[in-house]
Parts: structure tokens; sequence; C-alpha cells
């Protein structure tokens, strides 16, 4: 199956993607596969050039390519392989010196609408932004950087405020992490350290799931869609330190790269509050990490339970509450999961109506599909914008200043026993709902 751009979507698209970081971990484990996978829809027609300090052929970023897509379990197709490794070529340079924007201005002289994709630390970000604009490259192009866009509220309005001296915001920032992870840092360490929990997904990927969750219908303006998200946010108070709990699985300070005695979470979780006439008095409750039982990302709507039913004894429980659970993955779908009375008998029982996205419209993409096929399209909805941005930060910002000491948890379990105390009013969390 294959789509073709539209006449209006043709006019913003892409007419080059160039990869900064490209022989990064994140390419391959993620990138090379999603481009495999939009040119095997037919929905990748430009070039592709990576750039990278790596002193690599372009054989061996095609190499690099083949490896990573045959890693992620993908029967490899070699017609769409050929297809999209005639598209790549490579630029080996620091990102620091003139030369290798020149390089990179010289690999996109004849494109009128080039889109710059930093899969780089957050602070080259300014850095390339600088070389890029210093080439007249970023004045019809687009620029989309890797999370986490800062480390704090005062950071991430640094880097805007960097960013922003060369390009007006376009592409800002594109978010994709699960909420839940049964494996650990692996070799990662040194980028995770610095990092965490709360900055790896929470502040960025959870908070905008929380939004699209929370907004209001969008209807009119400019951006409504991120207008509507950016309601919510301003309605949300500061995050409470005392409604946070941070963990650490056991064995993380074995993890090379990883400082001694760190006291880097791998887990948290935390209760938030959004002050409008639609959400006032519900707690949004989140929770992410790594080592947990599953990989799994779901958004679970629990509904207030029903008073006495008349065909039950006065004296039985309230029934459980009725549930809407929307899983992003794995396996996207949704359950609505009802109480229903039993046909034999004045008793409940829990009945699970499910979909899976998947067996009514067949295999949809894979979120970094969805995002490398945005940034050509240049459709901004899947970005979060500078202002949103700053809310997040300032939401989060407290748990930064004032953060409580890590639990140590065991592999496999789903964190320290702390975090249940933050859903007990809601009848605690539930076990995901999985394929």
């Amino acid at each position: 199956m294959s789509a073709r751009p539209t006449a209006s979507e043709g006019a913003r698209r892409a007419d080059v993607l160039v990869i900064f970081g490209i022989s990064g971990d994140l390419a391959r484990v993620m990138t090379f596969h999603s481009l495999y996978r939009l040119e095997e829809r037919g929905l990748l027609d430009c070039p592709i050039v990576g750039v990278a300090f790596d002193d690599w052929t372009r054989d061996r970023l095609v190499g690099q390519a083949r490896d990573a897509i045959e890693a992620k379990g993908e029967k490899l197709d070699e017609e769409v392989f050929g297809r999209l490794a005639a598209r790549l070529s490579y630029l080996q340079g620091d990102f620091a010196e003139a030369s290798t924007y020149a390089a990179v201005a010289n690999a996109v002289d004849g494109r009128s609408r080039p889109v710059f994709y930093l899969e780089v630390p957050p602070s080259l970000f300014a850095t390339v932004v600088a070389g890029l604009a210093q080439r007249g490259l970023v004045e019809h192009g687009r620029v989309a950087v890797e999370k986490p866009f800062g480390h704090d509220l005062a950071s991430a309005r640094a880097l805007n405020a960097a960013l922003h001296e060369h390009v007006a915001e376009s592409f800002v920032e594109a978010v994709l992490i699960t909420m839940g992870e049964d494996f650990g840092v692996r070799d990662r360490g040194h980028f995770y350290d610095p990092v965490g929990a709360l900055r790896d997904v929470v502040q960025n990927h959870l908070l905008q799931v929380l939004s699209l969750v929370a907004m209001e219908p969008p209807a009119g303006g400019a951006d409504p869609i991120r207008d509507r998200k950016h309601d919510v946010f301003l309605a949300m108070a500061d995050a409470d330190p005392a409604r946070y709990v941070r963990g650490q699985y056991r064995g993380y300070l074995d993890v090379d790269g990883v400082a001694p005695a760190s006291q880097t979470e791998t887990y948290c979780a935390l209760a938030l509050e959004i002050d409008n006439w639609r959400w006032s008095g519900v707690p949004f409750v989140i929770r992410a990490g790594k080592s947990l039982p599953v990989t799994v990302t779901e958004v679970r709507v629990v509904f207030k339970t029903t008073p006495w039913l008349g065909f039950q004894p006065r004296e039985a429980p309230r029934p459980p509450a009725d549930e809407l659970v929307l899983r992003i993955g794995p396996q996207p779908g949704a359950r609505l999961q009802l109480q229903a009375k039993a046909p034999d008998r004045n008793a409940l029982r829990t009945v699970p109506l499910d979909l899976e996205f998947a067996s009514v419209g067949g295999e949809g993409p894979t979120p970094y599909e969805v995002l490398l096929e945005a940034v050509i399209r240049g459709d901004q909805s899947h970005f979060a914008r500078e202002d949103l941005v700053e809310e997040t930060w300032r939401v989060v910002q407290p748990l930064i200043d004032h953060p409580p000491a890590v639990e140590v948890y065991e592999p496999g379990t789903w964190g320290p026993e702390a975090a249940s105390a933050l859903a007990a009013a809601v009848g605690g969390w539930r076990d995901p709902w999985l394929p």
C-alpha cells in the first residue's frame, strides 16, 4: 500500500532531508527503519544526506542502514531497500567547523525546501543552526531537533533564544517515548545519566500525550491543535514535589557511563492538576520508567463508579469503575471496559470491548514514520511549539529544584512502593492492557 501527497502538501514537502548525527544510536534504533517503512509505503520522495563526525563512506552508511533495519526484525524487500539506498549520501565533518556547512550547502544546492533534522545532543543544537544560518541554508528551510530541549526551564528559554537568532519557529521538537520499558539503560549511560526519566520522557512526551487527552476540540485559528494544547498547560499548576516519586533500578550504577553513587532517576511517578472548567478536581497521574515488567504506553480514563444498583444487595460494594483505555503502543488500540449485569444472576461482570486499530485499518505507521513524514511534509501539529515547551518546563521545574531522594527498585517490578500512594485515591494502578 502506498500514499502520495496531495497538491497542497506537495507545496510544503521537503525536497531534501539532511540528518545530522546519522551515525548515532537514534538512527540505528529508529531512523533507518522508519525511513525504510516510509519508502515501502511510497511516502519518501527526496534525497537523504547524512552528516556526522565519524569517518564513514557512503557504502558504510548503506551497510549500517541495512543492519539497523534487519535488527528490527524487518523482512527486507531488496527492491524497497535499493530505492532507499539510492537516496542516501554521506558527509563527514566537525559540527564546529565552517567547512562542514559549506559541504552541506554544496550537497543541497538547487534544492528549495530543505529540512535539517538534528539527531545530536542538545548542546550542539545552537552550533548546528548557527552554522546552517551562516551559509543561508535556513532561510527557506526547516529545522527539527530531537529531545530533550534543554535540561530545565532556564536552559530551554536560552536555547529557544539562541535558535531564534537564526530561525523563526517551525519545527522545534519531536517526542515519541514509551511510558514503560522492560529493559534498562543498556549502553547509553553517558547519555542517560545527566538526563533521567523526568527530562527524558515526562517533560516532553508524556505531557504532550496528556495535553492531547485533556485539550478542548480544536476549532478555528491558524494553529488550533497547539493552541488548545497550550490552554491545557496554562491551566496546569506547578508540579508538587510532595506528589513526586523517583526510583532507580538495582544495577543501574553498574552501567558504563553512570557516575558512582548517581542519584539519577530511571523511574518517576507524579500527580498533576488542571484547574479549568472541564478537569478541575480530576488528578492526572503519570508513571514512567525503565526495567519495568513490560514495554507499553497507554492512557487510561477511569470514570466515576455508579451508586447502588437495585438488583444487588445494599451491602454489596460499589462496582468497579468503567474505563476507557487508549493503547499507544505496542499495537495501538482502544478498549472500553464496562461493568455489565450477568445474564443468569444478579451479579456484575467486566466486559471489555476491544478494538485493535490494525484489524480495521491495516498496520499503521510507526511513530517515527509519522514524525519523519511530518517533517518532510511540513505538518507542524505533531511538534511542540515554543510556548508549550516553556509551559511544560514551568510545570516540572519544582521537581527539578526540589527532587526527593531516589528509591531503589528491583528490575521487573513496577517501581518503588511509594508510587502506589499517588494512585490510591482512584483505586490504584491498573495492569496495562497488552496485545
